[in-house]
């Protein structure tokens, strides 16, 4: 577990919209969400939280900016980017 690498940032440009992007982008979930498991297993909700904004990129975090979101859990979050896009 020590050599685990992480998802790479996520990039959200495509030339056929977000809708589109986010839809490509579902490996990209599936790896955030083995890594989270995998790496993560023991850490709360909010930890979990934390590495999902880091891990997707500064784009993703601006659109983060824009949710209103209530308890910050992880389900909530990929809900609400899923919606978002």
């Amino acid at each position: 577990m020590d050599l685990l690498r992480q998802p790479p940032e996520l990039d959200f440009s495509s030339t056929n919209g977000l809708a589109e992007s986010w839809r490509k982008i579902g490996k990209w979930k599936q790896s955030m969400q083995l890594y989270l498991d995998l790496a993560m297993k023991t850490k709360s909700d909010e930890e979990k939280c934390t590495t999902f904004l880091y891990l997707i990129g500064t784009e993703g975090r601006e659109i983060f900016n824009t949710f209103n979101l209530g308890e910050q859990k992880l389900q909530n979050l990929i809900d609400a980017f899923d919606n978002y896009c």
